[in-house]
């Protein structure tokens, strides 16, 4: 699994928030050296090619030198492709005369900054009532360079009441953000669910003291 699986997680996450133009269902951005561009030169550097048939597909082509790329470390080559990204999405939506793509690439790009380019991805939220009290319970998965770990989140108005690690996996990709089905109750305890297969101990209980809440 790539290592820059989390940006690119992080940056569609973005993306979805300010993103209000037509479906787009499929985006790459390509990295490549003088030697990919010349052995292939109908597609050469910062060119787009853009696909409406099945739900639109949205291809970037981008020059990179990767002996300067691999000899700096792994922020900097992250904060390296999200500026590459980001860049080629805001002149795909110039030349593609998509507006509502450029502008959510600019957003996203800023929005990624201000948290730092930190992978925290929200893939489950609901509301519960726990002891006659209404709160919001959700998993976050963090995704680093090498590991994908599973936080589950109690928040009570504003106030973040409880949070504790659930899971952990090496960086396997998608599945892992895909598996959880479901927060319920039961009690006082909340329940997590997954899909069918998911590896782990679950369902997974939760007790949920009164105290807590108070």
């Amino acid at each position: 699994m790539s290592r820059f699986f989390g940006i690119s997680t992080f940056l569609n996450q973005l993306l979805n928030e300010k993103y209000s133009g037509i479906a787009i269902k499929f985006i790459n951005i390509e990295l490549g050296n003088q030697a990919r561009f010349d052995k292939f030169p109908i597609t050469p550097p910062d060119s787009v090619h853009y696909v409406k048939r099945a739900g639109a597909n949205l291809f970037y082509y981008n020059l990179i030198e990767f002996d300067a790329f691999n000899s700096i470390n792994f922020k900097d080559q992250c904060r390296l492709v999200w500026d590459v990204a980001c860049s080629s999405l805001v002149k795909a939506g110039v030349k593609t005369k998509n507006v509502e793509l450029s502008q959510a690439a600019e957003f996203a790009h800023q929005k990624g900054l201000e948290l730092d380019l930190k992978a925290d991805i929200c893939v489950l939220e609901t509301t519960v009532i726990l002891h006659t009290t209404t709160v919001n319970a959700s998993i976050w998965v963090l995704i680093d360079e090498f590991e994908m770990t599973a936080r589950f989140r109690l928040q009570k108005e504003m106030e973040i009441i409880l949070e504790k690690e659930i899971d952990k996996c090496g960086n396997v990709g998608e599945f892992f953000l895909e598996m959880f089905k479901s927060i319920t109750t039961a009690g006082t305890q909340l329940i997590i669910k997954t899909v069918k297969d998911a590896p782990g101990n679950y369902p997974m209980r939760i007790e949920i003291p009164a105290r807590l809440l108070a």
